[in-house]
Protein backbone atom coordinates (compact mmCIF):
# COMPACT_ATOMS: atom_id res chain seq x y z
CA UNK A 1 0.00 0.00 0.00
CA UNK A 2 2.65 2.72 0.83
CA UNK A 3 4.68 1.74 -1.85
CA UNK A 4 1.03 2.56 -3.99
CA UNK A 5 0.81 5.65 -2.65
CA UNK A 6 4.70 7.13 -3.17
CA UNK A 7 4.14 6.02 -6.91
CA UNK A 8 1.04 8.51 -7.28
CA UNK A 9 2.78 11.13 -5.13
CA UNK A 10 3.69 14.42 -7.64
CA UNK A 11 8.03 14.18 -7.77
CA UNK A 12 9.99 16.51 -5.81
CA UNK A 13 10.09 19.89 -7.50
CA UNK A 14 7.05 19.39 -9.15
CA UNK A 15 4.69 22.37 -7.19
CA UNK A 16 7.90 24.67 -7.98
CA UNK A 17 7.87 23.72 -11.95
CA UNK A 18 4.01 24.66 -12.07
CA UNK A 19 4.39 27.92 -10.40
CA UNK A 20 7.36 28.78 -12.17
CA UNK A 21 5.14 27.92 -15.58
CA UNK A 22 2.21 30.28 -14.51
CA UNK A 23 4.63 33.01 -13.89
CA UNK A 24 6.30 32.65 -17.25
CA UNK A 25 2.89 32.39 -18.92
CA UNK A 26 1.34 35.53 -17.09
CA UNK A 27 4.26 37.46 -18.22
CA UNK A 28 3.92 36.12 -22.28
CA UNK A 29 0.44 36.94 -22.13
CA UNK A 30 1.22 40.51 -20.67
CA UNK A 31 3.64 41.39 -23.13
CA UNK A 32 1.70 39.89 -26.42
CA UNK A 33 -1.71 40.88 -25.63
CA UNK A 34 -1.49 44.63 -24.52
CA UNK A 35 -4.29 46.44 -22.63
CA UNK A 36 -5.40 49.36 -24.70
CA UNK A 37 -6.37 52.61 -22.81
CA UNK A 38 -7.56 54.58 -25.98
CA UNK A 39 -9.44 52.94 -29.17
CA UNK A 40 -9.22 55.27 -31.86
CA UNK A 41 -10.77 55.38 -35.53
CA UNK A 42 -8.62 56.53 -38.67
CA UNK A 43 -11.61 56.44 -41.89
CA UNK A 44 -10.03 56.21 -45.42
CA UNK A 45 -11.53 55.41 -49.08
CA UNK A 46 -8.58 54.90 -50.38
CA UNK A 47 -7.45 51.47 -49.37
CA UNK A 48 -8.11 49.73 -52.52
CA UNK A 49 -4.88 51.76 -53.15
CA UNK A 50 -1.95 49.73 -52.16
CA UNK A 51 0.10 52.97 -51.67
CA UNK A 52 -2.75 54.40 -49.40
CA UNK A 53 -2.87 51.08 -47.27
CA UNK A 54 0.72 50.57 -46.62
CA UNK A 55 1.19 54.30 -45.78
CA UNK A 56 -1.94 54.05 -43.23
CA UNK A 57 -0.84 50.81 -42.00
CA UNK A 58 2.61 52.02 -40.73
CA UNK A 59 1.31 55.04 -39.38
CA UNK A 60 -0.78 53.05 -37.17
CA UNK A 61 1.68 50.50 -36.91
CA UNK A 62 3.44 54.09 -35.15
CA UNK A 63 0.85 54.75 -33.55
CA UNK A 64 0.16 52.07 -31.68
CA UNK A 65 3.72 51.49 -30.83
CA UNK A 66 3.67 54.88 -28.47
CA UNK A 67 5.28 53.47 -25.32
CA UNK A 68 2.84 55.18 -22.68
CA UNK A 69 -0.40 56.07 -24.32
CA UNK A 70 -1.64 52.36 -25.76
CA UNK A 71 -3.81 53.25 -28.66
CA UNK A 72 -5.84 50.93 -30.51
CA UNK A 73 -6.63 52.43 -33.62
CA UNK A 74 -9.33 50.61 -35.85
CA UNK A 75 -8.68 51.22 -40.15
CA UNK A 76 -11.70 51.51 -41.76
CA UNK A 77 -11.90 50.94 -45.78
CA UNK A 78 -14.63 52.45 -48.06
CA UNK A 79 -16.38 54.52 -45.51
CA UNK A 80 -17.70 51.28 -43.56
CA UNK A 81 -17.84 53.20 -41.08
CA UNK A 82 -19.27 56.59 -42.27
CA UNK A 83 -20.72 57.67 -45.63
CA UNK A 84 -17.67 59.22 -47.67
CA UNK A 85 -19.57 63.14 -47.68
CA UNK A 86 -19.62 62.55 -43.36
CA UNK A 87 -15.75 61.75 -43.08
CA UNK A 88 -14.75 65.82 -42.65
CA UNK A 89 -18.21 66.63 -40.52
CA UNK A 90 -16.82 63.12 -38.01
CA UNK A 91 -13.55 63.88 -37.71
CA UNK A 92 -13.95 67.55 -36.92
CA UNK A 93 -16.22 66.22 -34.29
CA UNK A 94 -13.93 63.79 -33.04
CA UNK A 95 -16.57 61.32 -33.79
CA UNK A 96 -13.59 59.60 -35.71
CA UNK A 97 -10.04 60.97 -34.53
CA UNK A 98 -8.49 60.62 -37.85
CA UNK A 99 -9.57 60.68 -41.86
CA UNK A 100 -7.80 60.80 -44.69
CA UNK A 101 -9.00 63.48 -47.40
CA UNK A 102 -8.24 64.11 -51.10
CA UNK A 103 -7.35 67.88 -50.24
CA UNK A 104 -9.76 69.66 -53.18
CA UNK A 105 -12.83 68.23 -51.62
CA UNK A 106 -12.45 70.84 -49.03
CA UNK A 107 -12.94 73.48 -51.19
CA UNK A 108 -16.30 74.22 -50.16
CA UNK A 109 -14.81 75.11 -46.96
CA UNK A 110 -12.10 77.74 -47.72
CA UNK A 111 -11.16 78.56 -51.48
CA UNK A 112 -7.45 77.63 -51.07
CA UNK A 113 -7.85 73.89 -51.15
CA UNK A 114 -9.18 73.73 -54.67
CA UNK A 115 -5.13 74.62 -55.08
CA UNK A 116 -5.09 71.62 -55.28
CA UNK A 117 -6.80 70.65 -58.79
CA UNK A 118 -5.89 73.66 -61.09
CA UNK A 119 -5.03 72.29 -64.09
CA UNK A 120 -1.47 72.75 -65.56
CA UNK A 121 -0.66 75.37 -63.12
CA UNK A 122 1.75 72.50 -61.17
CA UNK A 123 1.93 69.23 -64.10
CA UNK A 124 4.56 66.94 -62.80
CA UNK A 125 5.51 66.17 -59.18
CA UNK A 126 8.57 68.13 -59.07
CA UNK A 127 6.34 71.32 -59.20
CA UNK A 128 3.62 70.07 -57.45
CA UNK A 129 5.59 69.45 -54.41
CA UNK A 130 7.37 72.87 -54.79
CA UNK A 131 3.61 74.30 -55.05
CA UNK A 132 2.88 72.44 -51.97
CA UNK A 133 6.04 73.22 -49.78
CA UNK A 134 4.59 77.18 -50.59
CA UNK A 135 1.26 76.63 -49.82
CA UNK A 136 2.07 74.35 -47.11
CA UNK A 137 1.45 76.71 -44.16
CA UNK A 138 -1.61 78.31 -44.97
CA UNK A 139 -3.02 75.02 -45.57
CA UNK A 140 -2.30 74.20 -42.08
CA UNK A 141 -3.52 77.29 -41.12
CA UNK A 142 -7.50 76.80 -43.13
CA UNK A 143 -7.10 73.01 -41.22
CA UNK A 144 -6.63 74.13 -37.78
CA UNK A 145 -9.52 76.64 -38.14
CA UNK A 146 -11.85 73.33 -38.84
CA UNK A 147 -10.21 71.76 -35.67
CA UNK A 148 -7.63 69.41 -37.39
CA UNK A 149 -4.01 68.89 -37.64
CA UNK A 150 -2.17 67.99 -40.37
CA UNK A 151 0.08 65.03 -40.04
CA UNK A 152 0.78 64.37 -43.94
CA UNK A 153 0.38 64.69 -47.12
CA UNK A 154 0.51 61.94 -50.12
CA UNK A 155 0.70 62.96 -54.08
CA UNK A 156 -1.21 61.01 -56.37
CA UNK A 157 0.36 60.97 -60.22
CA UNK A 158 -0.41 63.73 -62.98
CA UNK A 159 -4.15 63.74 -63.64
CA UNK A 160 -4.81 62.49 -67.78
CA UNK A 161 -8.08 62.21 -69.83
CA UNK A 162 -9.23 58.66 -70.69
CA UNK A 163 -11.92 58.18 -73.03
CA UNK A 164 -13.78 55.21 -74.97
CA UNK A 165 -13.43 57.43 -78.29
CA UNK A 166 -9.96 59.30 -79.62
CA UNK A 167 -10.23 62.90 -78.93
CA UNK A 168 -8.25 65.72 -81.04
CA UNK A 169 -9.97 68.49 -79.76
CA UNK A 170 -12.34 69.66 -76.82
CA UNK A 171 -14.97 69.28 -79.45
CA UNK A 172 -14.82 65.28 -78.79
CA UNK A 173 -15.74 65.99 -75.16
CA UNK A 174 -18.48 68.24 -76.27
CA UNK A 175 -21.63 66.72 -74.03
CA UNK A 176 -20.35 64.20 -73.18
CA UNK A 177 -20.71 62.61 -69.35
CA UNK A 178 -17.56 63.45 -67.64
CA UNK A 179 -16.76 61.93 -64.53
CA UNK A 180 -15.95 64.72 -61.58
CA UNK A 181 -14.63 64.90 -58.32
CA UNK A 182 -14.19 68.45 -56.40
CA UNK A 183 -15.67 72.12 -57.16
CA UNK A 184 -12.31 72.63 -59.51
CA UNK A 185 -13.12 69.44 -61.51
CA UNK A 186 -17.14 69.72 -62.63
CA UNK A 187 -15.75 73.74 -62.97
CA UNK A 188 -13.25 72.07 -65.45
CA UNK A 189 -16.44 69.86 -67.21
CA UNK A 190 -18.16 73.31 -67.92
CA UNK A 191 -15.33 74.83 -69.36
CA UNK A 192 -14.86 71.82 -71.72
CA UNK A 193 -18.41 71.83 -72.32
CA UNK A 194 -19.67 68.27 -70.90
CA UNK A 195 -21.67 66.82 -68.24
CA UNK A 196 -20.23 66.75 -64.83
CA UNK A 197 -20.93 63.76 -63.04
CA UNK A 198 -19.90 63.60 -59.66
CA UNK A 199 -18.30 60.57 -58.99
CA UNK A 200 -16.54 59.59 -55.34
CA UNK A 201 -13.60 57.10 -56.07
CA UNK A 202 -15.13 54.07 -54.63
CA UNK A 203 -17.90 54.23 -57.01
CA UNK A 204 -16.39 54.98 -59.92
CA UNK A 205 -15.91 51.50 -61.43
CA UNK A 206 -19.35 51.12 -61.09
CA UNK A 207 -20.25 53.98 -62.99
CA UNK A 208 -18.53 52.91 -66.01
CA UNK A 209 -19.77 49.58 -65.76
CA UNK A 210 -23.67 51.10 -65.59
CA UNK A 211 -23.01 53.62 -68.71
CA UNK A 212 -23.04 56.48 -66.75
CA UNK A 213 -19.90 58.05 -68.13
CA UNK A 214 -18.18 58.80 -71.50
CA UNK A 215 -14.75 60.12 -70.07
CA UNK A 216 -12.87 60.95 -66.65
CA UNK A 217 -9.96 62.58 -65.24
CA UNK A 218 -7.82 60.66 -63.20
CA UNK A 219 -4.59 58.75 -62.94
CA UNK A 220 -3.10 55.83 -64.37
CA UNK A 221 -2.68 54.17 -60.63
CA UNK A 222 -6.26 54.97 -60.25
CA UNK A 223 -6.81 53.15 -63.36
CA UNK A 224 -5.05 50.06 -62.91
CA UNK A 225 -6.38 49.45 -59.42
CA UNK A 226 -10.11 49.89 -61.03
CA UNK A 227 -8.81 47.82 -64.42
CA UNK A 228 -10.54 50.23 -66.42
CA UNK A 229 -9.23 48.43 -69.86
CA UNK A 230 -12.31 46.66 -69.49
CA UNK A 231 -14.45 49.77 -69.99
CA UNK A 232 -11.59 52.22 -71.16
CA UNK A 233 -9.49 52.08 -74.88
CA UNK A 234 -7.69 55.39 -74.96
CA UNK A 235 -5.48 57.16 -72.00
CA UNK A 236 -4.34 60.89 -72.69
CA UNK A 237 -1.30 61.90 -70.37
CA UNK A 238 -1.87 65.57 -70.21
CA UNK A 239 -0.39 65.57 -66.87
CA UNK A 240 -3.20 68.45 -66.02
CA UNK A 241 -2.30 68.49 -62.44
CA UNK A 242 -0.91 66.46 -59.32
CA UNK A 243 -3.78 65.76 -56.41
CA UNK A 244 -3.05 65.01 -53.10
CA UNK A 245 -4.65 63.05 -50.10
CA UNK A 246 -4.03 64.33 -46.69
CA UNK A 247 -4.08 62.87 -43.87
CA UNK A 248 -5.47 64.35 -40.96
CA UNK A 249 -5.92 64.21 -37.09
CA UNK A 250 -8.59 65.84 -35.03
CA UNK A 251 -7.23 68.27 -32.72
CA UNK A 252 -7.95 68.25 -29.58
CA UNK A 253 -7.03 64.01 -29.94
CA UNK A 254 -3.64 65.33 -31.36
CA UNK A 255 -2.92 67.56 -28.20
CA UNK A 256 -4.03 64.91 -26.18
CA UNK A 257 -0.72 63.32 -26.49
CA UNK A 258 2.26 64.44 -24.83
CA UNK A 259 4.74 66.46 -26.32
CA UNK A 260 7.00 63.50 -26.72
CA UNK A 261 4.78 61.76 -28.64
CA UNK A 262 3.73 64.33 -31.21
CA UNK A 263 7.17 64.53 -32.04
CA UNK A 264 7.61 61.14 -32.64
CA UNK A 265 4.77 60.74 -34.66
CA UNK A 266 5.57 63.75 -36.39
CA UNK A 267 8.46 62.31 -37.09
CA UNK A 268 6.95 59.65 -38.40
CA UNK A 269 5.11 61.62 -40.97
CA UNK A 270 7.53 63.35 -42.45
CA UNK A 271 9.31 60.38 -43.29
CA UNK A 272 6.45 59.17 -44.79
CA UNK A 273 5.61 61.49 -46.48
CA UNK A 274 9.09 62.00 -48.02
CA UNK A 275 9.00 58.41 -49.37
CA UNK A 276 5.12 58.67 -50.63
CA UNK A 277 6.97 61.74 -53.30
CA UNK A 278 9.99 59.27 -54.20
CA UNK A 279 7.79 56.49 -54.61
CA UNK A 280 5.70 57.85 -57.29
CA UNK A 281 7.52 57.83 -60.52
CA UNK A 282 7.75 54.15 -60.33
CA UNK A 283 4.27 53.69 -59.80
CA UNK A 284 3.32 55.52 -62.64
CA UNK A 285 5.64 54.01 -64.62
CA UNK A 286 4.06 50.33 -63.62
CA UNK A 287 0.78 52.11 -64.10
CA UNK A 288 1.49 53.11 -67.62
CA UNK A 289 3.04 49.45 -68.68
CA UNK A 290 0.26 47.71 -66.99
CA UNK A 291 -2.13 49.90 -68.56
CA UNK A 292 -0.92 49.28 -72.00
CA UNK A 293 -0.27 45.25 -71.25
CA UNK A 294 -4.08 45.17 -70.63
CA UNK A 295 -5.14 46.82 -74.39
CA UNK A 296 -5.61 50.91 -73.48
CA UNK A 297 -3.82 52.80 -75.66
CA UNK A 298 -1.15 55.44 -74.04
CA UNK A 299 -1.78 58.49 -76.33
CA UNK A 300 0.48 61.97 -76.45
CA UNK A 301 -2.16 64.72 -76.85
CA UNK A 302 -1.98 67.30 -79.73
CA UNK A 303 -0.53 70.18 -79.74
CA UNK A 304 -3.86 71.88 -80.61
CA UNK A 305 -5.09 70.05 -77.97
CA UNK A 306 -2.79 71.10 -75.18
CA UNK A 307 -3.27 74.86 -76.15
CA UNK A 308 -6.95 74.31 -75.81
CA UNK A 309 -6.35 73.09 -72.36
CA UNK A 310 -3.86 75.05 -71.39
CA UNK A 311 -5.94 78.10 -72.09
CA UNK A 312 -9.10 76.96 -70.15
CA UNK A 313 -5.95 76.56 -67.14
CA UNK A 314 -5.35 79.84 -67.30
CA UNK A 315 -8.98 81.24 -66.23
CA UNK A 316 -9.36 78.87 -63.52
CA UNK A 317 -6.17 79.53 -62.21
CA UNK A 318 -7.39 83.27 -62.73
CA UNK A 319 -10.82 82.46 -60.89
CA UNK A 320 -9.25 80.73 -57.97
CA UNK A 321 -6.96 83.85 -57.07
CA UNK A 322 -9.99 85.35 -57.03
CA UNK A 323 -11.61 83.70 -54.47
CA UNK A 324 -8.51 82.75 -52.95
CA UNK A 325 -8.01 86.23 -52.06
CA UNK A 326 -4.28 87.99 -50.85
CA UNK A 327 -3.39 84.85 -49.26
CA UNK A 328 -3.66 82.74 -53.09
CA UNK A 329 -2.06 85.41 -54.88
CA UNK A 330 0.68 85.73 -52.99
CA UNK A 331 1.09 81.92 -53.25
CA UNK A 332 0.87 82.23 -56.98
CA UNK A 333 3.62 85.10 -56.99
CA UNK A 334 5.86 83.14 -54.81
CA UNK A 335 5.76 80.04 -57.64
CA UNK A 336 5.57 81.46 -61.10
CA UNK A 337 9.38 83.16 -59.98
CA UNK A 338 10.24 79.65 -60.62
CA UNK A 339 7.83 78.48 -63.16
CA UNK A 340 5.23 79.58 -65.70
CA UNK A 341 3.83 77.70 -68.28
CA UNK A 342 2.58 79.55 -71.54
Amino acid sequence: MMQLIKRHMPRKGYFAKSLLLSVVCSLLLSVTVPSWAKSWQLVSVYLGDARHHNLLTEFVHGMESLPSTRIKVDLFDKCSLIPDKNILTSVTKNDIQLAEILMAELEHEDPLFGLDNIPFLATDLSEAQQLWEISREQVEQRLANLGLHLLLVAPWPPQGIFTVQPIASLVDLRGGKLRTYSTETALLARYLGAESVHVPHEHLRESWLTGQLDAMITSPVTAVTQQAWEYIKYYYDIQAWVPKNMLVINQASWQSLSDQERKTLTKLAKRLEVRAWQSMQLHIQQAIVAMQKNGIQVVSPNPKLVAQLRHIGHLMTARWARNAGQVGREILGTYRKYHKHE
